[in-house]
């Protein structure tokens, strides 16, 4: 059931959908190193925010012969579908892609913007029942998904609410990252000369000057065990079973403790063997410069929540929420006109009954806990709730 004056439909009915090429690696004289021209070419690796302007490789004019390779125009929707799948961006400026990455082209039933936040969430959906295999679609599979379509003035407002919270958090991970510059800084002083004024007397040692009372000693005489390699499994192996973390699950300086951990089917053996414990140190020792050397803490591994909840839009004609025995939440699509306090109402609500599955004293004081004014809030929006849309 889809809202009223919205359509149902495909997405060939909407957009073309263009798959982009590369040029032979092993032939010099297709790529452009010094990038002495405007061939921009770009791979998964470069979709990183909601534009892109720059890549990281160019082609040469021979190469875009060679391969007919297609050129992007400047404000085309990408998203990458082959392995790391759903990610998108809006060309800035105009390139050209590898095979991995399709360019979407909509007539006039539809917007960019719009499918640049619509897309990526069908197609995981879609490769949902392939993820154990490793994600990938093709451009037939692309062009079948099927979409709700609301009308082009709705969809400008849907995706300019969008954008202006894609907005608040690339400026609050610009604030992280002054953080993180100032912390480097900051650690680097604390590691080598200690607390400020605490130390007047330094020596030069193999490791740089240090505060005169301090001695150094090579990391095997500080640890008890260890270091030790992880486990390696194929991506078929990937789906159900014990969480593992990747080199990208961590950022350098984590504590790890996110729930959003793969989950990888292993023996109980290699569990006992490979099993982490809080206290541990984990350093990446190989992959791209990006990823070497970054360290994390294991502070906890709190396993109910490691699973993370499928959550389904629907239009539900008396509910406003709800969350069945295998942990899919449910959420009505008409909330979004309520305030937004009570559209985290609804949500928290939900996401109390993964671990209280009725409306007993157990349920309410978690649902306290975490919403301390959920009271009000319900009665809000039993009073607000019979003025929305339905």
């Amino acid at each position: 059931m889809v809202p009223e004056g919205w359509d149902e439909t495909t997405l060939e009915q909407v957009a073309e959908v263009a798959i982009g090429r590369t040029p032979a690696r092993n032939e010099k004289s297709f790529w452009d190193p010094g990038k002495t021209t405007q061939n921009r070419w770009a791979t998964i690796a470069d979709i990183q925010s909601r534009y892109i302007s720059e890549t990281s490789e160019h082609i040469s004019d021979l190469g875009i012969q060679h391969s007919n390779a297609r050129l992007v125009p400047a404000g085309t929707l990408l998203m990458s579908f082959k392995l790391t799948l759903g990610r998108a961006t809006i060309t800035s400026k105009p390139m050209y892609t590898n095979e991995a990455i399709a360019a979407f082209y909509p007539n006039d039933r539809a917007t960019t913007e719009y499918l640049y936040y619509l897309l990526p969430t069908l197609a995981l959906e879609d490769s949902s029942d392939r993820a154990v295999k490793g994600r990938t679609l093709n451009k037939a599979k692309l062009r079948a998904l099927r979409l709700a379509l609301p009308p082009r003035a709705e969809q400008r407002k849907i995706a300019a609410i969008l954008s202006s919270v894609d907005d608040a958090i690339e400026k609050t991970r610009a604030v992280i990252d002054q953080i993180q510059v100032a912390k480097r800084g900051l650690m680097q002083e604390l590691i080598t000369r200690g607390l400020p004024g605490r130390h007047t007397r330094f020596k030069q040692t193999e490791i740089g000057e240090i505060p005169d009372a301090w001695g150094f000693l090579p990391l095997g005489q500080l640890i008890k065990k260890g270091p030790d390699n992880g486990l390696y499994r194929p991506q078929s192996e990937y789906g159900e079973g014990v969480p593992i973390v990747r080199i990208d699950a961590f950022d350098n300086g984590d504590l790890l403790r996110r729930p959003n951990l793969r989950r990888v089917s292993i023996e109980p053996a290699d569990v006992a063997r490979f099993g982490l414990n809080p206290g541990d140190i984990l350093i990446n020792r190989v992959n791209s410069m990006s990823h070497l050397a970054k360290c994390t803490l294991a502070v906890s591994f709190d396993e109910a929540g490691v699973a993370m909840p499928r959550v389904v839009i629907s239009g539900q004609k008396r509910r406003w929420g709800s969350c069945d025995r295998s942990g899919t939440i449910r959420l009505n699509w008409r909330i979004i006109q309520a305030p937004m306090r009570l559209v985290d109402y609804v949500v928290v609500h939900e996401l109390v009954h993964l671990r209280h599955r009725g409306h007993g004293r157990d349920y309410w004081q978690a649902l306290g806990r975490i919403m301390p004014d959920y009271e009000r809030r319900r009665e809000d929006l039993r009073r607000q709730g019979v003025g929305l849309a339905w």
